[in-house]
Parts: C-alpha cells; structure tokens; sequence
C-alpha cells in the first residue's frame, strides 16, 4: 500500500497526550498512527523531527464576512493558522435571519473558503415561527440570539420573542448562543458617555477602549 504523504517522526499532541510517532494521511484523511518503520509507503514525506504534530483545529468562533475579512482571505489565513474547520458567526453584514439567506451565505462558503465550515444563523425580530427550525433542518449549527440591541441591521428581538424562538429550537434539539448583554445599562451608559464628551468606553476598572 502507498499512501498520498506521511509525516514522520515528531511530536503527536492527541487526547491521550504528546508522543513521538508519525502519521499516513490518504485522500486527505488519517489512516495511520504509528512509529514510522510500520508506517506504509507514500507518495511524499515530510521530515517533522523537533516538530508539533497537531490535529486541525476548529475556530468556533469566527466573523470572515466583517470587512475588511471576507469568505476567502479570512479562511486562507486560518488554513495558514493550522485551523481546518471554522464555525461563522452571523454578523450585520451577512446576517442569515431566513432559509434564503442561509442558503445564499452556504453558496458563497462553498464557492470560497478554503477549509471546512459550519453556518450559524441569526434569531432577528419579524420573522415567522418555524425559520429557525428551517434552517436548522437545512443544516445550521445554531442560532445567535441579542438580548441587547445588535444594531440597525439586525432587528431587536425582546424577551417574549425571545422565549418563543428558544422553544422553538428545543423542540428540535436546536442550539441557541447569547449575548446577554443588558439592553437597559448599555444604553444608559452610552448616553451618559456621550454627556460626558466621552469618545471610548471606560470601566470602573480603569480599562479603556476607544473607538476611531
């Protein structure tokens, strides 16, 4: 048997922890883990010693449509990165609030992106019962709720919308990510900033951010 490459001899991180060994990969998956004289025969060979072996790593958190990123700079620098799976985050740019949307946004990763992906879509207000079971059916991996206010582009879901939405998702065994944010202090907060003269946001902590 020939294999398409083998890396050998370095440092295999695992769940089971760090060894010495090599890796067959063929067709793009791991047939083999062992020390390189069992390993079978390849097509190439790449020479890891004093070398980290890792899995691929999986981002499970990202935004490659938020400019300047997008689909394909975003994913060639996570490949660069040892990152081989991302999980995308619905944003004000592309937001995947209705099956349409999250079919177009699949079309455009599909077309772009360099390592493997997973969409998560976005709960908005205004949409009927039933869309986010849709695109969950459709294959979403979870839908990101606001309980603050995410924007113009996003529109605010409140608490009632927001229960409804949640059993929704239950009742397919659905996954829901929040940003629990207070609504009311963000806004109170910003308006006394902005009486302030305040160009940055500044905690009781001393930490400051400012913004261009």
């Amino acid at each position: 048997m020939t294999v398409d490459l083998v890396v050998k001899d370095g440092k295999l991180v695992s769940s089971m922890g760090i060894l010495d060994g090599s890796v067959a990969i063929d067709g793009g998956v791991i047939v083999a883990v062992a020390k390189t004289p069992n390993l079978p025969n390849s097509d190439r060979t790449i020479d890891a010693r004093g070398k980290v072996i890792l899995p691929g790593v999986l981002d499970g958190h990202t935004h490659t449509s938020l400019p300047p990123e997008d689909p394909s700079s975003g994913t060639r620098a996570a490949a660069k990165g040892g990152i081989t799976t991302i999980l995308e985050m619905p944003g004000t740019q592309l937001g995947c609030f209705n099956p349409g949307e999250f079919e177009s946004k699949r079309g455009l990763y599909e077309e772009k992106s360099h390592i493997n992906f997973c969409l998560h879509v976005g709960c908005a207000s205004g949409y009927p019962e039933g869309n986010l079971t849709s695109m969950w059916e459709m294959g979403a991996t979870g839908a990101k709720f606001f309980v603050s206010s995410a924007g113009p582009n996003w529109p605010q879901t409140f608490d009632g919308e927001i229960l409804d939405r949640l059993m929704e998702l239950a009742r397919v065994d659905g996954l829901a990510l929040i940003h629990a944010e207070n609504d009311q202090i963000l806004r109170d907060n910003l308006r006394r900033l902005e009486a302030e003269g305040e160009e940055g946001l500044r905690s009781p902590y001393g930490v400051e951010a400012r913004h261009s």
